[in-house]
């Protein structure tokens, strides 16, 4: 039980301290991917400016002109997007500064980038930041809502968004059954020390054990091949536009050993559950 004890300690362990991360109060940012993005070809450019024009005046701001989406502009570019569940920071590759911002669709790209796009924004219109940057991907959303179905890119998109929104709660619950998991086999260790009395409840607490670790590892595995997809697609796309190169970065591997851990355990316990090593003790 000491081998599975230590193997239910690290998933939880590792994801409290990894999982909240790259948030505008943290010290740290340890992040599931990054993003660099590079300098807009004139190509890109064209687009991106005809782009900034839509986004201000969907905000409703008329004295906008060229220079404010110039600003923009190089706020993105040489840029360092390190992407996490609640939040996302970035960097300067030239001047080395960086920021961090809480934000509950951290691992969608495009909204990140929206948002970012709406604090920049905000410099030079008079508004909140916070309230024009989400003000900006509320809007985004309620457009791939009503248009998935109608474009391919929009559905691509669309399911991004769906990502980033929804992710963040599977891993709260992959984090509640793990620690739950790692309690109870606590509980399971007491009760082991007098195995006549407490048979039915070891079977029980054994059992609950499974099925907590079962959730959890389903979580992290359902997380783990989403993101893989998902980092993957878009790193087609980046290349394919030649925009910006993706990585991934200490969170996915740290995310990798969770799942190692959580595969072992769940292993471990099969065995327990097959020799049912109380009921031996039991009958001495």
């Amino acid at each position: 039980m000491s081998v599975v004890s230590v193997l239910l300690f690290f998933p939880p362990f590792l994801s409290f301290i990894y999982a909240p991360t790259c948030q505008t109060d943290s010290l740290i940012c340890i992040p599931k991917f990054s993003v660099h993005t590079t300098v807009l070809n004139p190509i890109h450019e064209s687009q991106f400016v005809s782009l900034m024009k839509t986004m201000y005046s969907l905000l409703l701001v008329k004295d906008f002109d060229d220079a404010k989406i110039g600003d923009v502009k190089l706020s993105l570019e040489n840029k360092v997007f390190k992407l996490n569940y609640l939040g996302y920071c970035k960097l300067d590759e030239v001047t080395k500064l960086e920021a961090c911002y809480t934000f509950h669709n951290g691992l969608d790209l495009l909204s990140v980038i929206l948002k970012d796009i709406g604090l920049e924004m905000a410099q030079s219109i008079i508004g909140d930041p916070d309230v024009v940057s989400n003000e900006l991907v509320d809007v985004y959303h309620q457009f791939l809502e009503t248009s998935f179905g109608t474009y391919s890119y929009a559905f691509r998109a669309y399911l991004c968004s769906l990502l980033g929104k929804y992710l963040p709660y599977i891993m709260m619950v992959h984090f509640f059954s793990s620690t739950m998991a790692l309690l109870l086999c606590f509980f399971l260790l007491c009760f082991l020390r007098d195995v006549d009395k407490h048979t039915p409840t070891i079977v029980r607490i054994v059992g609950a054990i499974v099925f907590f670790a079962s959730v959890s590892i389903v979580c992290s595995g359902c997380d783990f091949a989403v993101e893989s997809f998902y980092i993957k697609t878009l790193h087609n796309l980046l290349e394919e536009f030649n925009m910006a190169s993706i990585y991934f970065d200490p969170g996915f591997i740290i995310h990798c050993y969770i799942l190692a851990c959580q595969v072992c355990s769940l292993f471990c316990l099969a065995l327990l559950m097959i020799s049912k090593p109380w009921i031996g003790k039991s009958h001495k």
